[in-house]
């Protein structure tokens, strides 16, 4: 693993409101994360400025406290940020050392900026307190609930069993905390039962909501993420279904995407989970 510190010229990007997070502005304070996501859009150059090695190359952007602070002087009424909402997760490893998340939420705390994070990493328990005083948000992403399949989609990310572990602290502590569904693989993790798992495990664990949404595969990926499932074993047999289901779009489309609308529909209002961050 490489890290290369660099500076920035902005830091902030405006959205429309998302209708699942409520955010306004999205911002990432590393590029590349070494979580090894197979499914990680950081390995197409639409979403990331180092495809290539983007799993072993974390750029810091060291700047950027600095940068945000100057950003929210000038960005008027204060909107949710969401950060590591990305391709890279803001509490990888390497925030340990740099503290650019903790910095930038303190940051925004003092220009009134309500704040959510996503992440799989549970370094977020170390700003508790911060999150507190933030009034923040925060979402813990999965691929799968199911750890041996976890392992394969998202290999260096932590246990399924260490994010449950601290959306429970985080409960505890009662800092607002959802989960997300994040991405569902057709034919891989779009089957009924498992679907109906997450949802359940949201339920068990008394979370805010629940978020889903469908693997993306931008032109660019498909020749690395064809040559991953190739590799893979488990995944192998799927191959020739994504060449065809992904040979058009970027996302699924059809009975593929109904069924997979259907399941997490069904599986939520049975649940009585909502699937955004409630207004």
């Amino acid at each position: 693993m490489e890290y290369h510190e660099i500076e920035v010229d902005s830091l902030l990007r405006r959205v429309e409101r998302d209708t699942q997070f409520g955010h306004h502005y999205i911002m990432d304070l590393y590029e590349g994360c070494p979580s090894g996501c197979i499914y990680c859009l950081g390995k197409s150059a639409k979403y990331s400025d180092v495809p290539a090695g983007f799993f072993q190359n974390i750029r810091v952007k060291k700047n950027a406290p600095e940068i945000l602070n100057k950003e929210l002087l000038k960005a008027g009424t204060p909107k949710r940020i969401s950060i590591g909402l990305g391709v890279n997760d803001t509490y990888q490893l390497v925030e340990g050392r740099y503290e650019l998340t903790k910095k930038c939420i303190e940051i925004c705390v003092h220009h009134g900026f309500p704040v959510h994070i996503m992440t799989k990493n549970d370094l977020v328990l170390r700003d508790v307190d911060l999150l507190k005083k933030a009034g923040a948000i925060v979402t813990f992403s999965f691929s799968t609930i199911n750890q041996r399949l976890a392992k394969i989609l998202e290999p260096d990310a932590p246990y399924v069993a260490r994010r449950i572990e601290a959306i429970k602290e985080l409960k505890r502590v009662g800092i607002p905390v959802g989960m997300a569904l994040y991405p569902i693989m057709p034919y891989i993790t779009d089957e009924e039962d498992m679907i109906n798992r997450f949802f359940e495990t949201a339920k068990e664990l008394d979370v805010l909501y629940a978020i889903d949404s469908p693997l993306r595969l931008p032109e660019d990926m498909l020749p690395y993420f064809f040559d991953t499932m190739l590799q893979t074993p488990r995944l192998r047999r799927f191959l020739k279904r994504y060449q065809r289901l992904y040979k058009l779009r970027e996302v699924p489309y059809g009975k593929v995407m109904q069924m997979i609308n259907m399941n997490c529909y069904d599986a939520a209002t049975h649940y009585g989970i909502a699937r955004k961050i409630p207004d």
